[in-house]
């Protein structure tokens, strides 16, 4: 039976946006700027790099975290120690470059990714960089991610199916604990994104339409969207995650060291439901999460189409005024012409003719009002109405 080596999903990376709403405490943050809501995490602590070496979290089977400086280098060299002993032929081992893409200066892209390597699980999900070992797992911060610190020691410590989560794998442990924080995160971004789009749906709809208003509308559907991709990306790589039987059973890091992977008959040693139920959970919040961002993206897409059609009936109106002012004035130089004709200084016997200033002057006062009422029936009769 030919494993495949390993499963690398990617999705859109996080950012954060600032909206200019009429409120100015409005202020949307996307998901990889969350982190920085507790700076005393780092405090007094230098995260940058120093000879190679990178601060990174490192967390432990009992659920304690130390500051470790590591280098890629070194976590690959941890890695391959504890692949000495195993059989797993089917399966690639961990090169320095997927480690690469744990480093912001030398990763191509911020797209998140998933990768399964002999006795490692690499997650790239911005902020959260990770690789996740049997008996312990590095996550690599950004600077401004903080506040994530005590998000993950919460995860961590917290048991997640029984009291005792200490009966559970590690690689599991630390799997719930990275997917929980992302989710956590992607969570609040729609607690707030959500609540301020509804405020802001809700005064265009009750109120006179304003520039600001609908920038502020279109920098929300923005950050919607991009929720949307990043929830939708979370969902694939649990979905392909799911249907990867080979992936699924080389996520049992404990197990695939402890024993054959494969019997005589070909077939698995062990099962993989505990690590299907716990993904299906994950895919289940997911499911809630992209379900209340397609509900308000809808919203959002229907107040637009009822801001169009008031846009659409104050232009008519204006265009019904200017063709009412146009036709009448069309109507009142022609009158002027006529005028003009008759201010020449030229004899066209026509002022020997008793009464005629007084015909003339109340033809053209006349003119421009009688050809405008007809002019307005006969397009009344065709369905378009002018103003008088």
């Amino acid at each position: 039976m030919e494993a495949p080596g390993y499963l690398q999903v990617k999705t859109p990376s996080f950012r954060r946006i600032n909206l200019k709403p009429s409120d100015p405490s409005d202020v949307i943050l996307m998901p990889d700027m969350l982190a920085s809501r507790h700076r005393h995490v780092f405090s007094g602590i230098d995260a940058t790099v120093r000879n190679g070496k990178r601060l990174a979290l490192l967390f432990h089977e009992d659920g304690s975290v130390t500051y470790e400086e590591v280098a890629r280098s070194d976590v690959l060299v941890m890695v391959k120690a504890q692949v000495t002993l195993m059989n797993l032929q089917h399966s690639q081992s961990l090169h320095m470059r997927d480690m690469r893409k744990l480093d912001n200066t030398f990763s191509i892209t911020n797209e998140p990714s998933l990768m399964v390597r002999k006795q490692a699980i690499l997650i790239n999900s911005d902020p959260l960089r990770s690789v996740i070992m049997r008996d312990r797992c590095y996550v690599f911060l950004p600077d401004g991610a903080d506040g994530l610190v005590s998000m993950l020691k919460q995860h961590f410590k917290e048991p997640f199916f029984g009291d005792d989560p200490s009966a559970l794998p590690f690689e599991f442990r630390a799997m719930e604990a990275i997917f929980s924080t992302m989710i956590k995160i992607l969570a609040n971004d729609c607690d707030k994104v959500i609540p301020v789009a509804q405020t802001s749906m809700d005064k265009i709809s009750q109120s006179q339409v304003k520039s600001m208003e609908l920038e502020t509308l279109r920098t929300l559907k923005n950050v919607l969207n991009e929720l949307s991709s990043q929830v939708n990306g979370l969902h694939r790589i649990l979905m392909e995650t799911l249907e990867d039987e080979h992936t699924l059973h080389f996520l049992y890091l404990s197990s695939m060291h402890a024993k054959p992977c494969f019997l005589a008959d070909g077939s698995w040693s062990f099962d993989s439901e505990y690590v299907e139920a716990l993904l299906e959970s994950y895919l289940q919040e997911m499911y809630n999460q992209r379900t209340r961002i397609g509900l308000m993206l809808s919203n959002i897409e229907n107040t637009e189409s009822i801001v169009m059609m008031k846009l659409d009936a104050t232009r008519n109106s204006l265009l019904t005024v200017d063709l009412s002012l146009t036709t009448f004035t069309t109507f009142v130089n022609m009158s002027t012409f006529v005028t003009g004709i008759f201010g020449m200084n030229l004899n066209s016997n026509l002022q020997t003719i008793d009464g005629i200033f007084y015909i003339a002057l109340g033809c053209l006062a006349i003119f421009p009002v009688a050809a405008y009422v007809s002019f307005k029936m006969y397009f009344a009769k065709r369905g378009i109405a002018l103003l008088g």
